[in-house]
């Protein structure tokens, strides 16, 4: 061999090993995988037969050239084939053409360094899925990270949904049992081009690779108690990082159980600050998702020159499990207007206990229930007494829930509701079953007047567990409202220490983020819609001065927003703190969960003169961002 095979050879593996690593980062499917296979294939058959078919007719392979046109190109046929095991014509080789003939010589070397990337494609397939997971992982280490510590369908689901976007590297680490050669979820991750990283270490082993980018960590396994067990295991590796890597993490955390999520923060706060977390339910998940098809604002008559409701709002939930308890906790926040009161109709067999555990975790409810009025029926779905409680109820009632925990039950129970209504001639109230699985939303035109809601594969995406766009615009507004009590706190000749978003107690960020649902609601009071906000005013200086000029406006959707903020922490577990008992300056104990706030607007006159604090202001500011929550999605609620 001489040297200009050995180079011919040295940089055809070169180039191989670029094609390979470059196919590795572009190719991030399982399917563009395998369909880059299929063409060089045909690219190694679409040369290699006429290529060789050629050499034959020259008479370079001595034997052969008395042969007939078709035993020529039957055997070019077999040499093709050879090619792909890599064992190349020694007679083609040594014959002349490859250094006499420039393009013949340049298809040759295309046809085997095709033929050897394609072997080692197919060989990597089959056996060397982990060092591919490796490779991809090292490769993309410069983009931002989503790492997965959690194996079920509604992993795969969110995963699925954040892999559109091609600047980021969805990963998953975990333990796939290699004795029983199991790769049925690397076919899952490998379908979206996640990449799978086997091993039992800790996540601190890929430290180097993982935080110097955005990194946000998810633990959504079933399991609730697993899920905080490995989130605090998880945390307690990673604060030893240097603080400019820290800030890159955001944890999302799924859990169901109230009492759970009180036992996290507590446990969070001994760990430190610096954590950035989100902490999310399905079942909570669900109420926002059916709150946001199906708005209570939709189902109250409005007075647009007031911005006041003139009916009540009134529902009834059929189910008190966390679908229920979590329906009614939404509904509670999101129904709250000036001149209207909320009621809830609670239908389960078990409603005795269930309730006392109710008000037992949500005791501000309990103290306002005038306010909050709930009406527990023990009773068995699809009882006699049953129908006679809707037969009671459909006249004041505008929509029905049905939260009975399983998919079938509720279809069944709902098309049982709605018959009775309609019978009765109220097929105008809304039923709404709470059914997880997509396959039965395909058969929804036969349903009449009822409704799905609480689609998985709705459910896990990006824009109702990540948000991004949306935590960055808190924290922006958070820093607003700093500043603004800073200047005040320096008005008044006094210290005002600013408050990190990461320092701020769970509460405050997701009061934060919360408020933007209500901003639909708000403009409903006034008879507009976003579309006609986004037309009708060009900035928030022609909203501000437009909305100012209607004082009762102005106040009825301020107070309406104070009665949001109430039932904001009331439905999380706070209460009232009354003024008598506060013997510091502060407004909140966080600690026991409570609020100087927590009372009627006309009663916040005497928490501002106890606290030097403008907070019907504040409500007030709220209204004057609607613009701004409107044309760029922000939020803001500051008490």
């Amino acid at each position: 061999m001489d040297f200009l095979q050995v180079l011919q050879s040295f940089f055809m593996l070169a180039l191989i090993i670029i094609a390979y690593y470059v196919i590795l980062i572009k190719c991030k499917s399982k399917a563009n995988w395998v369909r880059l296979q299929k063409i060089l294939l045909a690219v190694v058959v679409i040369i290699g037969l006429p290529l060789y078919y050629y050499a034959y007719s020259s008479d370079v392979a001595e034997g052969y050239k008395d042969m007939n046109e078709m035993t020529k190109l039957i055997l070019s046929a077999i040499y093709t084939a050879k090619v792909l095991t890599l064992l190349p014509d020694t007679k083609i080789v040594g014959s002349g053409l490859l250094k006499t003939e420039l393009i013949f010589s340049a298809l040759f070397f295309v046809l085997y360094a095709t033929s050897l990337l394609l072997l080692i494609m197919v060989a990597m397939t089959q056996f060397g899925r982990r060092t591919n997971s490796y490779l991809r992982f090292y490769l993309n280490g410069q983009k931002d990270k989503y790492l997965f510590l959690g194996e079920n369908s509604a992993t795969i689901t969110l995963a699925e949904d954040l892999s559109k976007n091609n600047n980021r590297l969805i990963l998953f680490i975990g333990n796939l049992r290699a004795d029983k050669k199991d790769f049925t979820f690397y076919d899952k991750v490998e379908a979206f081009g996640g990449v799978y990283i086997e091993t039992n270490t800790s996540v601190s082993k890929f430290s180097k690779y993982l935080f110097k980018n955005p990194l946000h960590l998810f633990f959504m396994s079933d399991n609730e108690d697993e899920n905080l067990a490995d989130t605090l295991k998880i945390v307690e590796q990673l604060k030893i990082l240097p603080d400019n890597e820290k800030k890159n993490i955001h944890i999302h955390l799924r859990l169901e159980s109230e009492n759970i999520h009180q036992l996290f923060e507590q446990q969070i706060t001994k760990l430190g600050s610096w954590l950035q977390y989100t902490i999310f339910r399905d079942s909570e998940l669900i109420a926002t998702m059916m709150v946001k098809e199906h708005n209570p604002v939709d189902l109250v008559k409005p007075d647009i020159q007031k911005a006041v409701a003139t009916t009540n709002f009134e529902v009834m939930i059929v189910g008190f499990g966390s679908n229920g308890n979590a329906a009614l906790r939404k509904l509670i926040e999101c129904g709250q207007f000036v001149g209207s009161k909320f009621r809830a109709i609670v239908i389960d067999k078990d409603i005795s206990s269930k309730m006392g555990s109710f008000y037992a975790q949500y005791p501000g409810l309990y103290e306002n229930k005038e306010v909050y009025k709930i009406d527990p029926i023990e009773t068995e779905v699809g009882s006699e007494h049953f129908f006679g409680i809707i037969e009671k109820e459909c006249t004041t009632i505008k929509q029905i829930v049905i939260a009975l925990g399983e998919d079938n039950l509720n279809i069944r129970t709902a098309t049982d509701v709605n018959n009775k209504l309609m019978c009765l001639g109220h097929s105008a109230i809304k039923t709404i079953a709470i059914v997880r699985d997509k396959k039965y939303y395909t058969a929804l035109p036969i349903f009449n007047q009822i409704y799905f809601t609480g689609r998985n594969d709705k459910l896990f995406t990006e824009d109702i567990i990540v948000n991004e766009k949306l935590i960055i615009q808190a924290k922006q507004l958070h820093s607003f409202y700093e500043k603004k009590k800073k200047e005040k706190a320096e008005k008044d000749g006094k210290e005002y220490k600013t408050v990190e978003w990461e320092k701020l107690i769970y509460i405050k960020k997701v009061s934060n983020q919360t408020v933007a649902e209500h901003v639909i609601a708000k403009l409903s009071l006034i008879g507009l819609t976003p579309e006609q906000l986004k037309t009708n005013f060009s900035s928030k200086e022609k909203w501000v001065e437009y909305i100012k000029s209607y004082p009762d406006i102005y106040k009825n959707l301020a107070k309406g927003e104070h009665l949001r903020w109430n039932a904001s922490y009331f439905v999380r577990g706070w209460r009232k703190w009354n003024l008598g008992d506060i013997t510091g300056g502060e407004n909140q104990n966080a600690a026991l969960r409570l609020h100087a706030c927590l009372v009627a607007w006309d009663e916040l006159e005497n928490v501002e003169k106890r606290f030097n604090a403008p907070y019907r202001e504040y409500d007030h500011n709220i209204i004057d961002e609607i613009y701004y929550n409107i044309v760029v999605d922000g939020v803001l609620d500051e008490k």
